[in-house]
């Protein structure tokens, strides 16, 4: 499917009985690259921001547990990868409603850390120790 997609993005002129098109074009692509790279930049920007965060508080859980000996238990960590993340999501939403923010990056930022950091913490566990 994606594969055809890309090739009905290029074509110009395609007829049906043809197995390819006849003639291709950047049309589409300079009249949607604006767009299309403003997404791009926004959605980097929080991919950095939210994988940034969440390896510091792998950082940090994995320095708390060297100095004091102690630490989160795993299943505590696993919990967002153990229950449906739908209804995980909803909650958040939940939560966002009743504080009345419009600071929609905070919060896409904090599900995002919300659900990476359980999977930071076994790769900072195996790459420190």
């Amino acid at each position: 499917m994606i594969p055809l997609m890309v090739i009905w993005s290029f074509a110009q002129r395609w007829r049906f009985p043809d197995l390819l098109p006849s003639r291709y074009s950047l049309r589409y692509w300079d009249l949607e690259w604006n767009n299309i790279l403003g997404n791009i930049e926004q959605s980097v920007f929080m991919a950095l921001i939210s994988a940034t965060i969440a390896l510091l508080l792998a950082l940090v859980g994995h320095e708390y547990r060297i100095r004091y000996r102690m630490q989160v238990p795993g299943y505590i960590i696993a919990i967002p990868m153990l229950i449906p993340q739908l209804s995980v999501l909803f909650g958040m939403q939940v939560v966002a409603l009743y504080a009345q923010s419009d600071a929609y990056l905070f919060w896409v930022i904090w599900s995002h850390v919300f659900l990476c950091l359980p999977i930071c913490v076994p790769i900072i566990r195996w790459a420190l120790a």
